[in-house]
């Protein structure tokens, strides 16, 4: 370590400033968004076809503060406490997990429909011990029920489960059967919704949400337009981690300009944010950083700190300009390496859903939508298939 004293006194600093910027996340940990979500209509319900949930105060933040939430976890140094230990002290759903986290909450509550909180945390357990991720499988599940209830799926086709949208029952009982591949419907459903649609047909293609097969976080692109070009572009597929997007969307404050207004639901200004939230968060991860100590807009630690930090550990000086440069270069590698698997332009678009199912009176326009992607291209000196050229590497 270069600068001890420096490293110790910016420690301190940066506690000091989460412990008092971060009281929400402390007290209700990552639910405590929903309240924003469900009221923004911007909470994926029902599969992705409403935007907020009438079953809310069940399962929102406070419910699973007050029903749920035995005991607080931090990490090690951490002042916040995000990490929430919840217990179900009797009944079917009799468990201890850690969470339900914001996204675990919305996938295998609203977006199922489901407002039996105490399911939701089983849910959580059996993923967290079957090693499933909660988002893929509450997506999937929804995907299932919806097509239970359109008839693409008929009763022969569940295996005897009544998937009807809400029926936490089954989808308990369904959440085992993918882990282990049992039944037709375990074993196609644990491919995602990607594949297990092509598998199915009968339409089941027009109601998978995902992106490069990836099912979709928590926030409803349709209301969050930087939300949707993110998505489109994440390299893994949709995902909030890339880029955090939705939290200037969400706030209407732009991530790194103090002052600067973002209007969730226009098209302007969104590119040249997400190629800064996806170039800052790139050097996030490579300095083994929490998110939650990186929020775009508060902090605390945002592009200087960041700077700070580096140079106090390593002793290096470095410009502003050069390390976002480095976070530049890093997303141009990514993007070499998703070309030369076969990603291209085509892959970078939503789901068929987005363009043309309203949530309240917002869609993805479509012709928006691709300036957005040829602007995103631009910025970071792509061509326009998406292909980074020879002066951007």
């Amino acid at each position: 370590m270069a600068k001890p004293d420096e490293v110790r006194e910016l420690a301190k600093v940066i506690r000091e400033r989460a412990r008092e910027i971060l009281r929400g996340l402390s007290e209700y940990g990552t639910p405590g968004i929903m309240a924003r979500t469900n009221a923004t209509e911007t909470l994926p319900t029902k599969n992705w076809t409403e935007g907020s949930f009438p079953g809310y105060p069940k399962i929102g933040p406070k419910a699973v503060k007050e029903r749920l939430v035995v005991a607080s976890k931090a990490c090690p140094g951490c002042p916040v406490g995000c990490g929430k230990i919840s217990e179900v002290k009797e009944g079917p759903y009799a468990c201890r997990v850690e969470g339900p986290e914001y996204e675990t909450l919305f996938a295998l509550g609203p977006l199922c429909y489901n407002d039996n909180l105490e399911s939701i945390a089983k849910l959580n357990e059996l993923c967290d011990r079957l090693g499933l991720d909660t988002i893929s499988a509450g997506n999937v599940i929804a995907f299932a029920m919806e097509c239970y209830e359109r008839g693409i799926i008929g009763p022969e086709g569940t295996d005897g489960l009544d998937l009807r949208f809400g029926n936490h029952e089954a989808m308990v009982k369904l959440v085992e059967r993918i882990a282990f591949r049992k039944g037709k419907l375990g074993n196609l459903l644990a491919e995602g919704v990607a594949r297990a649609s092509r598998a199915i047909g009968k339409g089941a293609e027009e109601i998978a949400i995902h992106v490069k097969g990836l099912e979709p976080p928590g926030y409803d692109p349709r209301g969050l337009k930087g939300v949707a070009l993110a998505y489109a572009v994440s390299a893994r597929g949709a995902c909030h981690l890339r880029h955090v997007a939705y939290r200037p969307n969400l706030t209407g404050q732009h991530p790194f300009k103090p002052g600067v207004e973002i209007d969730r639901f226009s098209y302007e200004g969104q590119a040249e944010m997400v190629v800064e939230l996806e170039d800052f968060y790139a050097v996030v991860d490579s300095l083994i950083l929490c998110r939650f100590l990186c929020l775009p807009t508060i902090g605390p630690v945002l592009w200087d700190e960041l700077r700070a930090i580096y140079t106090a550990v390593t002793g290096l000086e470095v410009k502003a300009e050069e390390f976002r440069a480095i976070g530049a270069k890093i997303n141009d590698l990514v993007r070499c390496f998703n070309v030369k698997e076969g990603i291209s332009r085509e892959d970078d678009r939503l789901p068929r859903r987005f363009y043309e199912h309203p949530v309240g009176s917002q869609v993805v326009d479509k012709e928006a939508f691709e300036r957005m992607l040829d602007e995103y291209y631009a910025l970071r000196g792509w061509d326009e298939r998406g292909r980074p050229s020879k002066p951007s590497l």
